[in-house]
């Protein structure tokens, strides 16, 4: 396409060039339009003793040369139970450790539930609810204090609590620029900052903070920056949160809808009474399909297991499209798939409407 790549660390001059300094030297560069997209980092906070080997964050986990025999895992979000259940399954002895009651909070209870039933399965340690009042480097690797006065002693510690946007360093004052408290840029709908045709996409304008969204803000705010039409990110988004067992969820949970006072059904469908499901070994996931009870259409999908990331766009599809459940009932689906828990869910859900 015509794209000249510069590799190197950029800081603003002014608010059109940046001074990039790379291995082939310093060089500067120029544009009338400007797009931020360098991502986040994680959060180290001052009482925390990080030292790269033994007390991690979620990116220097990556410079161990070895597996540790035993790990703790501070922090019940995506990114801690991704790396707490991926190290389980690698036969590392891990306990997560989080200060709310459930894992994942705006994940829908009964699929968050079947996660940690998993886990536990696999004998790992949930310490679910409690407070951290002290974490230590040892000689034989890090001490986790617990408020109640129990303590968690591991080879090492992953601290998974939280990221800010990554744009320190960037020279920001230098283009008129500032970051917010979590070290994120503010942008209107088209992902223009502040100076007009400077824009920002991705994890450093925060909230969504997903690789998905994250190309799409990209694609927008780069057609806004040369007047090209291109159409608004959708705002209903689809989230994969890749845990073992897999994760998916688009819409509200069922918490959030009957809050708004949607009068609504939920439908079950079970991989375990899908031949597929059999075959490879996977009867515990399931498919949470919501349904307004007025209009009969999906609001919301909520999944657990094999290929959850993938199939639940089916739900997001339904939705966007504003099809009645009935049609998952009437199309003709592979056999034997996964996808025919759509099916089951909307069984399930017909059996609730009409008897």
């Amino acid at each position: 396409r015509g794209i000249d790549v510069v590799a190197g660390s950029a800081t603003f001059l002014d608010p059109h060039t940046f001074r990039v300094e790379g291995r082939d030297g310093t060089r500067e560069v120029r544009g009338d339009a400007i797009l931020i997209s360098v991502g986040s980092s994680p959060v180290h906070p001052e009482a925390i003793p990080f030292d790269g080997r033994t007390i991690m964050d979620s990116d220097q986990i990556f410079e161990r040369d070895e597996l540790p025999r035993s790990l703790t895992v501070v922090g019940g979000g995506v990114i801690g139970s991704e790396y707490a259940a991926i190290f389980s399954l690698l036969d590392v002895e891990v306990t997560l450790v989080n200060r709310t009651p459930d894992l994942l909070g705006f994940v829908d209870k009964d699929i968050v539930r079947e996660l940690e039933r998993s886990l536990l399965d696999r004998e790992m340690g949930l310490e679910l609810g409690v407070e951290i009042t002290r974490i230590e480097k040892t000689d034989a690797g890090a001490k986790t204090t617990l408020a109640d006065g129990r303590t968690i002693e591991t080879e090492a510690l992953l601290f998974c609590a939280g990221r800010q946007g990554a744009a320190a360093g960037l020279g920001l004052d230098a283009a008129g620029l500032a970051a917010n408290a979590r070290g994120c840029l503010e942008v209107d709908e088209d992902f223009r900052t502040s100076v007009p045709h400077i824009f920002a996409a991705g994890d450093v304008i925060g909230f969504p903070a997903l690789a998905s969204t994250s190309r799409e803000q990209g694609r927008v705010a780069a057609c806004r920056a040369f007047d090209e039409p291109c159409r608004p990110v959708e705002t209903l988004l689809p989230f994969g949160i890749y845990t073992v067992p897999e994760i998916a969820t688009v819409g509200p949970t069922e918490a959030e809808a009957r809050e708004q006072g949607l009068d609504i059904v939920v439908g079950i469908g079970c991989y375990g009474d899908t031949a597929r499901g059999q075959i490879i070994g996977d009867e515990s996931g399931v498919l949470k399909l919501i349904v307004d009870r007025a209009t009969r259409r999906p609001i919301a999908g909520h999944m657990i297991g094999t290929g959850a990331a993938e199939l639940v766009h089916l739900a997001q599809m339904a939705i966007a499209a504003k099809l009645e459940y009935t049609w998952f009932i009437r199309q003709v689906m592979n056999y034997p798939t996964l996808s025919r828990v759509y099916k089951l869910a909307a069984w399930d859900i017909l059996e609730k409407l009409e008897g």
